[in-house]
């Protein structure tokens, strides 16, 4: 059943692909005039793996019963689940890296089982070789399937909000998503290939 597939196979979506842009400064965050002034956009591109490691359901809730949750205010609106995964790449800016991250996912039913997968509140942590971190946000999620290549493809909006180390103060963002075509090999663990692409600034002193 296609439309089963596609709201199992995108438990996997999470993060990353095409696309380019400069996404907004999340709510709340602000940099110093002097800082942001020494901090010139950079291109930033990455190529990654994202693999799943946990699917936390609403407490007492079977998968797909439709029972939602905020779970405890991890989320900002109802969600089905919330999908756990970590991941690795090589990154413009950033060299090697690993990192994890989370976000809420909210299934769109129909009469057949899960159909459209929309997801939100996604937050990770990226680490490069020297230690240094980067705050990831991400959201607006959106999901579909490619009946030509016979392929699931998934994109979203990330933002880069803050770190540590050479990344302090650093802020930017763009698209990210990628495609695969067996979703119960993602959701055994298989590793699925991602992109991002977009900007980054972070003071210029900080390489």
């Amino acid at each position: 059943m296609k439309v089963l597939a596609v709201g199992f196979g995108l438990l996997l979506a999470g993060a990353c692909a095409q696309g380019g842009g400069q996404a907004p400064v999340p709510a709340g965050l602000t940099v110093p005039s002097s800082l942001a002034a020494a901090s010139p956009q950079r291109p930033w591109q990455a190529h990654l793996t994202w693999t799943v490691t946990d699917v936390q359901w609403p407490e007492g809730a079977a998968p797909f019963s439709g029972v939602t949750s905020d779970f405890g205010g991890r989320c900002a609106g109802p969600s089905d689940y919330v999908i756990h995964a970590k991941f690795e790449g090589q990154a413009t800016h950033a060299g090697t890296f690993t990192g994890q991250g989370a976000h809420c996912t909210q299934l769109h039913m129909t009469a057949e089982g899960p159909g459209v997968v929309t997801w939100s509140d996604g937050r990770g942590t990226l680490v490069v070789a020297d230690g240094s971190t980067l705050s990831l946000r991400w959201g607006d999620g959106t999901t579909g399937f490619d009946p030509g290549a016979n392929e699931f493809w998934f994109k979203d909006h990330f933002t880069f909000a803050g770190g540590s180390g050479r990344f302090v103060g650093a802020t930017g963002g763009g698209e990210e998503g990628g495609r695969f075509t067996d979703f119960m090999a993602l959701l055994a663990g298989t590793p699925a290939p991602m992109t991002m692409e977009g900007t980054i600034s972070y003071p210029a002193g900080n390489h």
